[in-house]
């Protein structure tokens, strides 16, 4: 793969700008307020911006000799927060794939050496999916720094059952109303991750990751159309970003799957009040559990990454 450094570095420092430094002050917040979920979030994120540090060194998408230093600077914080999940016998460590984990302890407990590639799956022909690879890595990114989206994936996947019903709109048979609009503007704030979790900020989470896994999708979908690029290529990049990032919406694990559609079972509802209410023009009678259906849909796509399975082009 061939770039020049200083393309090579300006990815560097963006990659230093945009993920790890955003990262490493939310550990430090996370730290200072001593919440589970909010640590297990945070360490969590930190340990993901040392998988793309790896990914982009392993396409040369950054400088090696930048890498070298950068992690000979930073290996002590990677492995407080390695440890933070290690020491802990809960889901927190089942929420990476076993691939990832067995990165990290051969990193820390094995080698110390950030450059052992071995092993790992190989691009046919790297060098035509640079462009590719910097952007999903921003879709990646700008997920990974929505607020709504870090409260909706600490949720979904750290909270403790007691913790979870706090937030949920249903009670039994009862139901509280659901403000659709404090949840467009939690939307539009977005703001910093608050002391205290509100459930407009879920649901607004919820909107957000139904658009990232859509943005995700259709990205993969168009690049394995795209003559230019080595279909097993295309499939491999797929499963290697996924791999790196569905920790955030892991629906295999805990009760993140049954969590995020009981979120769309409320908003399921709330929004058929709302278009009846509004008296929308629509060529069907929306029903409430169509949302529902939409993203069991959308999660099965999301949970089941392409195989490597290659077939002939057109």
């Amino acid at each position: 793969m061939h770039s020049n450094e200083g393309h090579k570095q300006a990815n560097f420092l963006k990659f230093l700008r945009s993920y790890f430094a955003p990262a490493k002050r939310a550990v430090e917040a996370a730290n200072k307020l001593g919440s589970k979920d909010t640590s297990s979030q945070a360490h969590g994120s930190f340990l993901e911006s040392f998988w793309w540090l790896y990914l982009g060194l392993e396409m040369e998408y950054f400088p090696a000799s930048a890498g070298i230093l950068f992690w000979s600077e930073t290996r002590k914080d990677f492995l407080r927060s390695f440890n933070y999940f290690a020491k802990r016998k809960y889901r927190t460590v089942s929420a990476f794939t076993d691939s990832l984990w067995l990165r990290l302890q051969s990193t820390f407990k094995v080698s110390n050496n950030l450059f052992t590639f071995d092993g790992d799956m190989h691009f046919l022909d790297g060098s035509a999916l640079i462009s590719q690879f910097q952007t999903i890595f921003m879709i990646e990114c700008h997920f990974a720094r929505d607020c709504n989206a870090q409260i909706l994936s600490s949720v979904i996947t750290f909270s403790s059952p007691r913790e979870w019903n706090k937030l949920r709109i249903r009670k039994g048979r009862k139901r509280r109303q659901i403000s659709l609009t404090a949840v467009r503007d939690a939307l539009i704030a977005n703001g910093e991750f608050p002391n205290r979790i509100g459930e407009e900020r879920v649901y607004a989470g919820f909107f957000r990751a139904l658009e990232h896994m859509m943005t995700y999708q259709y990205f993969f979908d168009s690049l394995r159309r795209n003559p230019t690029v080595q279909e097993r290529d295309a499939y491999l990049l797929e499963r290697r970003c996924k791999e790196v990032s569905n920790w955030r919406l892991n629906f295999y694990i805990g009760d993140a799957k049954e969590r995020f559609l009981e979120l769309a079972e409320d908003l399921g509802a709330e929004l058929v009040k709302e278009v009846k209410v509004q008296k929308f023009p629509l060529e069907y009678e929306p029903n409430s559990r169509d949302l529902t259906k939409y993203v069991e849909g959308l999660i099965d796509r999301w949970s089941n990454t392409q195989p490597l399975v290659l077939s002939a082009r057109g």
